[in-house]
Protein backbone atom coordinates (compact mmCIF):
# COMPACT_ATOMS: atom_id res chain seq x y z
CA UNK A 1 0.00 0.00 0.00
CA UNK A 2 3.08 2.16 0.82
CA UNK A 3 4.40 1.97 -2.64
CA UNK A 4 1.02 2.51 -4.01
CA UNK A 5 0.49 5.39 -2.14
CA UNK A 6 4.09 6.95 -2.40
CA UNK A 7 3.48 7.59 1.27
CA UNK A 8 4.17 5.97 4.62
CA UNK A 9 1.36 4.42 6.97
CA UNK A 10 1.69 4.80 10.54
CA UNK A 11 -0.22 1.15 11.69
CA UNK A 12 -0.84 2.98 15.18
CA UNK A 13 -2.47 6.19 14.27
CA UNK A 14 -3.98 5.83 10.05
CA UNK A 15 -7.24 4.34 9.84
CA UNK A 16 -7.26 1.50 6.54
CA UNK A 17 -9.98 1.21 4.56
CA UNK A 18 -10.81 -1.92 2.20
CA UNK A 19 -13.76 -1.31 0.44
CA UNK A 20 -16.16 -4.17 -1.70
CA UNK A 21 -14.28 -6.78 0.48
CA UNK A 22 -17.46 -9.07 -0.85
CA UNK A 23 -15.23 -9.16 -4.17
CA UNK A 24 -11.80 -10.83 -2.25
CA UNK A 25 -13.43 -13.55 0.34
CA UNK A 26 -9.83 -14.00 1.49
CA UNK A 27 -9.43 -10.26 2.49
CA UNK A 28 -11.91 -10.66 5.32
CA UNK A 29 -10.34 -13.69 6.51
CA UNK A 30 -7.01 -11.69 7.06
CA UNK A 31 -8.72 -10.05 9.62
CA UNK A 32 -8.62 -12.75 12.01
CA UNK A 33 -4.50 -12.50 11.25
CA UNK A 34 -4.69 -8.43 11.72
CA UNK A 35 -6.64 -9.35 14.78
CA UNK A 36 -4.32 -11.91 16.39
CA UNK A 37 -0.33 -10.58 14.78
CA UNK A 38 -1.15 -7.12 14.48
CA UNK A 39 -3.60 -5.38 17.06
CA UNK A 40 -2.73 -2.32 16.74
CA UNK A 41 -3.27 -2.18 12.91
CA UNK A 42 -6.74 0.11 12.80
CA UNK A 43 -9.08 -1.68 9.69
CA UNK A 44 -12.62 -1.05 8.37
CA UNK A 45 -13.70 -3.89 6.04
CA UNK A 46 -16.60 -2.46 4.05
CA UNK A 47 -18.82 -3.88 1.17
CA UNK A 48 -22.26 -2.97 0.00
CA UNK A 49 -22.96 -7.03 -0.69
CA UNK A 50 -20.98 -8.16 2.17
CA UNK A 51 -23.61 -10.36 3.78
CA UNK A 52 -24.47 -11.83 -0.02
CA UNK A 53 -21.06 -12.56 -1.51
CA UNK A 54 -19.82 -14.67 1.42
CA UNK A 55 -22.85 -16.90 1.67
CA UNK A 56 -20.50 -19.48 1.54
CA UNK A 57 -17.07 -18.54 2.98
CA UNK A 58 -15.77 -18.60 6.71
CA UNK A 59 -16.25 -15.71 8.84
CA UNK A 60 -13.85 -14.74 11.07
CA UNK A 61 -16.02 -14.73 14.36
CA UNK A 62 -14.88 -13.01 17.47
CA UNK A 63 -12.53 -10.46 15.76
CA UNK A 64 -14.99 -8.86 13.71
CA UNK A 65 -17.96 -6.13 14.66
CA UNK A 66 -20.37 -6.25 11.97
CA UNK A 67 -22.14 -2.72 11.33
CA UNK A 68 -25.20 -2.20 8.87
CA UNK A 69 -24.87 2.03 7.30
CA UNK A 70 -27.44 3.39 5.89
CA UNK A 71 -27.24 6.94 4.74
CA UNK A 72 -30.24 9.45 5.32
CA UNK A 73 -33.11 10.19 2.79
CA UNK A 74 -32.99 13.17 0.68
CA UNK A 75 -36.39 14.46 3.16
CA UNK A 76 -34.35 13.63 5.94
CA UNK A 77 -31.62 15.43 4.84
CA UNK A 78 -34.15 18.51 4.08
CA UNK A 79 -35.53 18.29 7.14
CA UNK A 80 -32.59 18.26 9.40
CA UNK A 81 -29.41 19.53 8.17
CA UNK A 82 -31.23 22.70 6.07
CA UNK A 83 -34.50 22.78 8.14
CA UNK A 84 -38.19 22.55 8.66
CA UNK A 85 -39.26 25.53 6.09
CA UNK A 86 -37.41 24.68 3.16
CA UNK A 87 -38.54 20.73 4.11
CA UNK A 88 -42.01 22.04 4.01
CA UNK A 89 -41.80 23.89 0.74
CA UNK A 90 -40.63 20.78 -0.54
CA UNK A 91 -43.50 18.65 0.49
CA UNK A 92 -45.61 20.73 -0.52
CA UNK A 93 -44.29 20.71 -3.81
CA UNK A 94 -44.56 16.93 -4.16
CA UNK A 95 -47.93 17.32 -3.66
CA UNK A 96 -49.17 19.71 -5.72
CA UNK A 97 -46.50 19.05 -8.24
CA UNK A 98 -45.43 22.82 -8.55
CA UNK A 99 -42.43 24.49 -7.80
CA UNK A 100 -41.37 28.17 -8.20
CA UNK A 101 -37.93 28.89 -10.03
CA UNK A 102 -36.43 29.87 -7.01
CA UNK A 103 -37.78 27.00 -4.80
CA UNK A 104 -36.49 24.91 -7.57
CA UNK A 105 -33.37 26.01 -7.90
CA UNK A 106 -32.55 25.72 -3.96
CA UNK A 107 -33.72 22.63 -3.45
CA UNK A 108 -30.92 21.56 -6.68
CA UNK A 109 -28.72 23.19 -4.26
CA UNK A 110 -29.27 21.13 -1.36
CA UNK A 111 -29.38 18.15 -3.30
CA UNK A 112 -26.10 18.64 -5.19
CA UNK A 113 -25.00 19.06 -0.80
CA UNK A 114 -27.03 16.05 -0.24
CA UNK A 115 -24.88 14.28 -3.33
CA UNK A 116 -21.16 15.81 -1.61
CA UNK A 117 -22.13 14.22 1.88
CA UNK A 118 -23.41 11.09 0.59
CA UNK A 119 -26.08 11.32 2.67
CA UNK A 120 -23.91 9.79 5.70
CA UNK A 121 -24.74 11.23 9.19
CA UNK A 122 -21.35 12.54 10.02
CA UNK A 123 -20.89 14.21 6.97
CA UNK A 124 -23.58 15.88 7.23
CA UNK A 125 -23.65 16.82 10.52
CA UNK A 126 -19.55 17.83 9.50
CA UNK A 127 -22.10 19.99 6.60
CA UNK A 128 -24.40 21.27 9.60
CA UNK A 129 -21.43 22.46 11.60
CA UNK A 130 -19.59 24.28 8.48
CA UNK A 131 -23.01 25.96 7.84
CA UNK A 132 -23.22 27.06 10.95
CA UNK A 133 -20.12 28.58 11.27
CA UNK A 134 -20.76 30.53 7.76
CA UNK A 135 -23.88 31.90 9.71
CA UNK A 136 -21.91 33.02 12.73
CA UNK A 137 -19.46 35.17 10.81
CA UNK A 138 -22.11 37.38 9.91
Amino acid sequence: MEIFLEKRINLKEDLIVVDEVQNEPLALKSLKYFYEKMPEVHLVYAGSLLGVGLINESFPVGEVDYFDMYSLSFDKFLKEAVGDFLYDQYENTIKTGEASAVLHEKLMENLKNYWITGGFPAAINAYMASRQNQYEAF
